[in-house]
């Protein structure tokens, strides 16, 4: 939906929050209940938000998704403690927040692409700046900490079998999330900065 818009699927977006509580994510589309959590919509938020963003042709709703954008990635990065708790876990939903193992490694491609997309592609004021280059470095050292010694990521489920399939896609979405976090990859020649999961061409 982020690198091949549809209108339908976009319409669809945004029956999962409410205008006045964008962070408020449902699991479910057209099922939006006041009481859900920023914490446990830290990992749905950032794709939403970004897909909607992304689409925007109207500059001043376009400016209204750059907020909540904003608004979602600090939130991501304020919960990222409890996405990398849950990811150790076994089975699936847990808590008030109904917070799940794959939450983490299924988002944070998109939460990495959208801090390099904004500090690349948008005008930014000095506190929004600041506050993208702090979620940045936070997920950059989240990150690097679910390496282990033999070079691979860490694998969902911890000790327990749940997940034993993990292993073949937490590397590749851990390998995405970081691609944009490789600013020195971009210095000289005719690199450039990518945004990693975003990128299309």
């Amino acid at each position: 939906m982020i690198t091949h818009p549809q209108e339908r699927g976009f319409t669809l977006l945004k029956t999962t929050f409410n205008e006045d509580a964008p962070l408020n994510v449902q699991y479910s589309p057209q099922k939006y209940q006041p009481k859900g959590s920023h914490r446990g919509s830290a990992a749905r938020a950032v794709p939403v938000h970004l897909s909607l963003y992304q689409a925007e042709k109207e500059a001043p709703k376009k400016e209204m998704h750059k907020k909540n954008l904003l608004a979602a990635l600090k939130n991501y990065e304020k919960n990222l403690p409890s996405l990398m708790a849950h990811l150790r876990r076994d089975m699936t939903h847990m808590g008030a927040d109904s917070l799940a193992p794959y939450y983490l490694y299924s988002s944070v491609p998109y939460a990495t692409a959208a801090t390099r997309l904004l500090l690349d592609k948008e005008v930014l004021t000095n506190e929004e700046r600041e506050e993208l280059l702090h979620v940045q470095g936070e997920l950059r050292t989240a990150l690097l900490s679910l390496i282990e010694k033999e070079g691979l990521f860490e694998s969902q489920g911890g000790e327990f079998q749940h997940y034993s399939s993990s292993v073949g896609y937490v590397n590749p979405l851990g390998g995405l999330a970081l691609i944009p976090l490789a600013e020195e990859c971009g210095k000289g020649g005719h690199f450039q900065p990518s945004t990693g999961i975003l990128n299309v061409e």
